[in-house]
């Protein structure tokens, strides 16, 4: 049995409010608290069955509604916020490091992140302690689009990765192009997770690279990568990746 519950978690100072995820599991009398895009060791992460109660002090039940999506980046180390209800009309609040997104302009983006409006704490007088309930809305991180993904042959990254409702990540398609110089086993075992298996890695003067081909897995130490390159030959399927360094593991 589990027992869930969304808790408030507001960056006010950042503008930032987060979902918490809460868990109860009675079978084996564990809780776990954990926080979407935030550094575990600089957030709670308990397991003691009565800090559900400490929960319940300041969890807000709220129908989370995605209102639309926007260019974003990710910002880390972010010095973050929680408020809890104390008495009356009064929270306290506590610090914590986590991951934020923030909305940005197309050309600055790496992402697309969905636009979440929820009801959440925020203090109206943090001297005094004064808190009420609004609506924010913040940019949401998480994404199941997010990663490393196999373009289909003659597609772009910027095409493979728009496909998903993402953006290409040019510097970290740079950064694997270049492991594949230095490091064949780490270079093919990326393309190994999105189902692209190679014999082996080859180097090549081509501006699709990195990619995929008739079983060979392909990087350049004369050429460097870009999201729009796409290659007309149907044997060539190009590595994107799309989203943050973060979604992209080397």
């Amino acid at each position: 049995l589990e027992l869930r519950a969304a808790a408030n978690i507001v960056c006010t100072r950042l503008k930032l409010a987060i979902k918490v995820t809460s868990t109860f599991d009675k079978s084996t009398e564990a809780y776990v608290a954990w926080v979407g895009n935030v550094d575990p060791d600089g957030c709670s992460r308990r397991e003691e069955p009565e800090m559900l109660k400490e929960l319940a002090l300041f969890v807000i039940f709220a129908k989370v509604a995605v209102a639309q999506t926007c260019p974003c980046v990710q910002q880390a180390g972010a010095s973050c916020e929680v408020l809890e209800i104390d008495r009356g009309d009064r929270c306290t609040s506590s610090f914590f490091s986590c991951d934020r997104c923030v909305c940005v302009t197309e050309d600055e983006a790496l992402a697309t992140c969905d636009v979440v409006t929820k009801e959440a704490l925020v203090f109206i007088d943090s001297d005094k302690g004064f808190c009420t309930t609004e609506t924010v809305s913040f940019a949401d991180c998480t994404s199941e689009n997010s990663g490393w993904v196999s373009a289909s042959a003659r597609m772009s990254c910027t095409q493979a990765c728009n496909s998903r409702r993402g953006s290409c990540n040019e510097a970290r398609l740079q950064a694997l192009n270049e492991l594949g110089a230095v490091d064949s086993s780490a270079f093919l075992e990326v393309f190994s997770a999105v189902n692209l298996p190679c014999r082996g890695a080859r180097n090549r003067d081509d501006t699709i690279v990195p990619y995929h081909s008739s079983g060979l897995c392909y990087y350049s130490t004369s050429q460097s990568s870009t999201c729009d390159a796409s290659d007309s030959n149907i044997s060539k399927q190009r590595i994107c990746c799309c989203g943050f360094d973060s979604d992209c593991p080397l």
